[in-house]
C-alpha cells in the first residue's frame, strides 16, 4: 500500500538473491526509508516476460520498473541495485538532493570526480585488475578513456563519462518513455561485458538526460578500493592481514551514503567484505576502536 510519494525500488529474482537482500541489506534500507519517508518495493518477477534472458539480462529491466502497476504512481522513484547498503546514520534524502539541483531530468551519482585528472576510474581499475587480481605482470592491452569505450563500442555521439546504473533517481510520469525507448533500442547485453551500464549511460548523457549528485549516493565499493586500498587487490595480503581488509570497509561504509559492492559474487573486492560491515556502529571509531569509543566521554568531556 502507498503510503508515501517517494519510493525506493529494486529487482530481485530467485530465491539466492531475495535471501541475500533479506539477510544484509534491507534492515538498511528499512532505516533509511523511515527516516526520510519512503516506501520500498522489491519486485520479485520479471517485468518483460517476453525477453530473451540469455541475450538480454535483467539488468535491463530496471528501465521498466516506471512501468508497474503502483510503481508509476509515485512522483519520484529511486532505483537501486540489491547489492548497495545504505549508511542511514549519514545519509540525507536523495530525492531532496535531487530537487536541490532544480532540475527535472535523471539524477545520477558523479562516479568521475574521486581520482586525479591524470587518470580516470578505468585505467586505475584495469591496472589493478591486471597486475594484482590475476597476478599478472603485463598489460595486454592499454586501458582507454571512457570516450574511447563508447567511440569502439560503435556509439556515434561524443560522450566521455561513466555513469553507474546501480542507483538513480527519476519521475515515473516525466521520464517512463526515455526509459522504455531506451530499453527497446537494444536487442542484447553490451559487448563490454557491462550488460545495461555502458548502452544506458550513453543515452543518459548523448539524449541530455542526465543531472549529477553527490557521488556518495553511488560509491562503488571497488572504487574506493582502487583509488584507497589497492593492496587489497593482492589476495595474499587480505588472507594474511583479514583485520585491515575489515577495517578499510568499515571506514569505505561511514564515508559513503549508499554503499554499492558492485560485481559478480565470487569477486574478493566487490562482494566478500560486505557482511564485515559493522552497521550499527554509530562512528567510525566506534567500528575501528570499540574500546577507545566507550573511553571518549573519559578523555573528551565536552
Amino acid at each position: 500500500m502507498k503510503k508515501n510519494n517517494k519510493a525506493l525500488v529494486t529487482l530481485a529474482i530467485g530465491e539466492r538473491y531475495v535471501d541475500e537482500f533479506e539477510s544484509q541489506v534491507s534492515r538498511s534500507w528499512r532505516a533509511y526509508a523511515d527516516k526520510h519517508g519512503y516506501d520500498i518495493i522489491v519486485l520479485t518477477d520479471v517485468i518483460d516476460k517476453s525477453c530473451d534472458l540469455s541475450r538480454k539480462s535483467l539488468h535491463w529491466q530496471k528501465l521498466l520498473i516506471g512501468l508497474v502497476p503502483g510503481v508509476s504512481d509515485y512522483d519520484h522513484v529511486v532505483w537501486m541495485d540489491t547489492d548497495i547498503l545504505i549508511n542511514a546514520r549519514t545519509a540525507p534524502c536523495v530525492v531532496s538532493a535531487v530537487e536541490q539541483t532544480g532540475s527535472d531530468k535523471i539524477a545520477v551519482a558523479d562516479y568521475n570526480s574521486t581520482l586525479s585528472p591524470l587518470e580516470d576510474t578505468a585505467e586505475r581499475y584495469y591496472i589493478l585488475d591486471q597486475l594484482f587480481r590475476k597476478n599478472s605482470t603485463k598489460i595486454d592491452v592499454p586501458p582507454l578513456h571512457m570516450e574511447d569505450v563508447y567511440k569502439n563500442l560503435g556509439y556515434l555521439k561524443p560522450v566521455d563519462k561513466y555513469i553507474n546504473t546501480g542507483m538513480f533517481v527519476f519521475q515515473p510520469k516525466r521520464h517512463n518513455d526515455f526509459l522504455s525507448q531506451c530499453y527497446a533500442k537494444y536487442e542484447a547485453d553490451s559487448a563490454d561485458g557491462s550488460f545495461e551500464n555502458i548502452p544506458y549511460s550513453y543515452e543518459l548523457q548523448a539524449e541530455d538526460m542526465a543531472v549529477f549528485i553527490d557521488e556518495r549516493f553511488n560509491m562503488a565499493w571497488s572504487k574506493v578500493v582502487a583509488t584507497h586500498y589497492p593492496f587489497l587487490y593482492l589476495r595474499e595480503f587480505v588472507m594474511e592481514n583479514p583485520e585491515v581488509a575489515v577495517k578499510c570497509v568499515n571506514v569505505y561504509y561511514h564515508n559513503a551514503w549508499f554503499c554499492h559492492f558492485a560485481g559478480h559474487g565470487q569477486h574478493p573486492i566487490n562482494k566478500g567484505l560486505m557482511e564485515e560491515v559493522q552497521q550499527s556502529a554509530n562512528h567510525v571509531i566506534e567500528g575501528l576502536a570499540p574500546d577507545l569509543w566507550k573511553s571518549l566521554d573519559l578523555n573528551f568531556s565536552d
